[in-house]
């Protein structure tokens, strides 16, 4: 998803149309209101299923990249002769960019028009846009050129240069070949320190790779400075030094290769140093939606990007990273991303993984001037390190969009940017990008040219882009919107200026389609109601008991039978999903001797207990106030009100037994004994539930909401192996606030060392694991900013769902550790 974006959820069917029938039609007797429920039924679903009819234009794939297949042992026939070959490497920015200009010559007796370049199978799929044209009449546009399927005897995988006119014997032609080499270049040393310089290192051939014999050849090198403290000389190749420097170009040659037969290499390395980042997106997917009612374009970009650099040797020192950033002295990490955006760009946003991200800088466009959005990430991008992150912008449609010629034309033409992407000195090197554009419902008749120039624009040929058409559907559509998929590999920040032409038709009818929909799904619902309006409910009472008792009891197997006399009380029943096991010998195996009492629901419910907790008599709003140890507890049961509310909005009333609220005073990282008040009345609660043969639900308001000690817990659950204990978690800290079902069984097993990290069922158990994980992480919460022992990955995962966490990252300069002592209980606080 790669990974998709919008997921849909699967629901399951609830009833079948027999089952239907069953509930609606025979509780009520009157054969005129059983007809006029039929009547509407089939109204309403002949409505729906006309409005939701699938669009009779199946999706059409536009071009798929051409690849031509090698026969067994095939060589390039010996037609041609390169007179003169000069390539031009340059190593500015963190990408390969090589443009060869070659003289080729006919040797055959027959006209010939098909010039083969090869390489290696290990770099022929980092080779990206890729073009040829005439160097002395780079106006007529580029030569259409394909690729090889399978690699071929000698290892190598070839580009078809098709000429486009066959070249007569003992003519030539000039070629001028361009295209870029993603990750080739690597660090060395492999890691360095926060503030040191980074080296970057080339391996290449001084002869060029060619399947035809070359007179005379010669390569340039063009380094982004003058230090390159590692350079291979060459030995006999040519008289004199070699290469030759001339301040930050080498050039290796001119070397007379005429009796060097083609393939040979003559391995060349080169060290240079490199301080800025390597930035390599793997992923970048572009959205444009076009909508017509609105006039707006609304385009969305979302990255994976990775620095490529060299890693850091010891952990990262925010001191040291805020004492550089000031001096803004040269280095390797990612500080920020130049985004230019088009004219009459409105409506920027910046999103992560974690929400929005408000350390950004947007400049709006004035007049024809260009916009800026100035990006910079959470936290530094390293060597080694990745960040995901996704932008957008709204711009008016006119400046994109226009009817083709003719007063009654129903054909729109699209003119839009393909990439935009970061500006940066560095350069950016794509391994995917997909572009989508989605259309608007019922446009048909879709094309698509890529635009070319005098200049090579970093894109490779039409035929080398993968284009199909889909539908998407969206809300209220019927047919769906029509979507254009345009998909590229190995590409470079030199497509930013390159521009698509998108063609389609669109009539009135296809404009209409949306709210006329919307009127007849409207007319549908106010028709249903009058007919329903109109039943005689008269028979109501003794309908009721004949509908309850005509319930399937094959729906709700676990459900107790209500009399009628409790018809009217309507209990929310959890979400049918599994609950815990209970755990025997401290393993994460179901015992079977247990699953009947875990999957037999006890008709009063199970023992849920409330439990709010607070370390000292301080609250973190008001760090100043103090309070009593009344007034704390107070103030945690109303949390607890909260907590409540909010547990019954998810899993709804879970029984009839009424639930335990439980406030504690303890300080961080004690442990609670099990002789204490609290221990016993939470033993209590276990032993209810087993007396009841139930299970036991401990509803923590926040993570550390029971105890910051683990061993309580392992020791909590340890005499109550045979009863179902799990631990709904109220998130309430971060952005998402919701609650996570934790198996405690699971959890004692990991503490006491009897189940490993790595267990399938610690692993797959996303609530157990991040649980565990937040328990032994919250020791160093506190001087978490001093002593940074948790990785970035696992920083961005507790962030998510604990704002402290966040917070202690963001600062940029220390502060003195916060004193583990009670307030001082004099000043009461204010407002209690």
């Amino acid at each position: 998803m790669g990974t998709t974006y919008h997921q849909l959820r699967k629901l399951p069917k609830v009833h079948r149309p027999d089952t239907f029938t069953t509930w609606i039609l025979e509780p009520f007797e009157s054969w005129r209101n059983c007809v006029l429920q039929v009547f509407i039924m089939r109204f309403f679903t002949a409505t729906v299923l006309g409005l939701l009819a699938p669009s009779l234009c199946a999706a059409t794939n536009l071009t798929t990249p051409s690849r031509l297949d090698l026969p067994s042992g095939f060589k390039p026939p010996q037609v041609f002769k390169n007179t003169n070959l000069v390539r031009n490497t340059n190593l500015e920015k963190s990408y390969v960019r090589e443009t060869v200009n070659v003289v080729v010559e006919n040797v055959d007796k027959k006209p010939q028009n098909d010039y083969y370049i090869p390489f290696s199978a290990e770099v022929f799929d980092r080779i990206g846009g890729f073009e040829v044209r005439d160097k002395k009449a780079p106006e007529k546009g580029r030569f259409n050129v394909d690729y090889t399927e399978a690699v071929s005897s000698d290892g190598n995988q070839y580009f078809v240069i098709h000429l486009p006119e066959p070249l007569a014997p003992k003519s030539q032609i000039t070629l001028g070949i361009s295209y870029s080499v993603l990750s080739s270049l690597s660090p060395l040393p492999a890691t360095i320190g926060q503030a040191d310089k980074q080296y970057l290192t080339y391996s290449f051939s001084a002869y060029m790779p060619s399947a035809y014999t070359t007179d005379t050849q010669k390569t340039k090198l063009k380094f982004p400075s003058t230090n390159v403290p590692d350079y291979t000389t060459t030995d006999g190749l040519k008289s004199g030094s070699d290469p030759e420097r001339k301040g930050a170009t080498y050039t290796y040659g001119p070397y007379n290769t005429a009796k060097v037969a083609p393939g040979t290499e003559h391995p060349i390395t080169v060290r240079y140093e490199f301080t800025k980042p390597v930035i390599t997106v793997n992923l970048l997917e572009r959205d444009l939606e076009v909508s017509h009612w609105g006039g707006n374009l609304a385009t969305e970009e979302r990255y994976w990007l990775r620095n490529n650099g060299s890693e850091l040797t010891n952990q990262f020192s925010r001191v040291e990273w805020t004492f550089t950033s000031y001096q803004k002295a040269p280095t390797s990490a990612v500080r920020e991303l130049a985004y230019p955006l088009l004219p009459g760009s409105v409506d920027p946003y910046f999103i992560d993984d974690i929400g929005n991200v408000s350390t950004s800088r947007y400049r709006p466009s004035v007049g024809k001037s260009a916009g800026s959005l100035e990006l910079k990430p959470r936290y530094p991008i390293f060597g080694g390190w990745n960040y995901s992150f996704r932008i957008g912008w709204n711009n008016d449609l006119a400046s994109f969009l226009r009817r083709a010629a003719g007063v009654d034309s129903d054909s729109y033409v699209l003119k839009a940017p393909l990439i935009e992407g970061p500006k940066m000195a560095e350069g950016i090197q794509y391994e995917r990008v997909i572009v989508r554009v989605v259309l608007p419902e019922g446009a048909h008749n879709v094309r698509f040219e890529i635009l070319e120039g005098a200049n090579s624009n970093g894109l490779p040929g039409a035929n080398h882009i993968h284009a199909h058409v889909s539908s998407l559907k969206t809300y209220m559509d019927t047919l769906g919107r029509t979507t254009l998929t345009l998909e590229v590999d190995s590409l470079t920040d030199e497509a930013r200026d390159s521009k698509f032409v998108v063609t389609y038709d669109h009539s009135m009818i296809d404009a209409l389609r949306k709210p006329l929909t919307i009127f007849a799904g409207l007319l549908t619902v106010f028709v249903a109601a009058w007919g329903i309006g109109k039943i005689d409910g008269s028979h109501q009472s003794t309908c009721i008991s004949s509908f309850s008792s005509s319930i399937p009891s094959s729906l709700f197997p676990h459900s107790p039978r209500i009399s009628s006399s409790a018809a009217m009380l309507q209990i929310k029943q959890s979400p049918n999903k599994p609950r815990p096991p209970p755990v025997d010998d401290n393993t994460t195996q179901d015992s079977p001797s247990k699953v009947n009492l875990s999957s037999t629901r006890n008709p009063l419910g199970p023992v849920v207990v409330f439990i709010a907790r607070a370390s000292n008599l301080t609250d973190h709003s008001y760090p100043k106030a103090t309070m009593t140890t009344s007034q704390m507890h107070e103030y945690l049961r109303s949390l607890l009100v909260i907590t409540v509310a909010e547990h019954r909005k998810q899993f709804g009333v879970l029984g009839l037994r009424p639930h335990k609220m439980q406030t504690i005073i303890q300080p961080a990282h004690n442990r609670i004994s099990a002789v204490s008040r609290i221990g016993k009345y939470l033993g209590m609660a276990l032993e209810e539930a087993r007396a009841s043969k139930t299970e036991c639900i401990f509803v923590l308001h926040g993570w550390d909401g029971l105890t910051t000690d683990k061993m309580t817990i392992a020791e909590l659950c340890e005499p109550f192996r045979d009863v179902p204990l799990s631990f709904h978690v109220y998130a309430n800290r971060g952005t998402p606030r919701e609650f996570f079902e934790v198996n405690g069984h699971k959890v004692n097993a990991y503490f006491r060392h009897t189940v490993a990290a790595d267990d399938p069922a610690i692993v797959g158990d996303r609530s157990t694991a991040l649980f565990i994980r937040m328990l032994e992480a919250l020791p160093t919460l506190e001087y978490a900013k001093y002593y940074p022992v948790l990785s970035v990955a696992e920083r961005d995962t507790l962030a998510k769902y604990d704002k402290r966490i966040a917070g202690i990252y963001e600062h940029d300069e220390p502060e003195v550790p916060p004193k583990l002592e009670d307030a001082k209980p004099e000043t009461p606080r204010p407002g209690l």
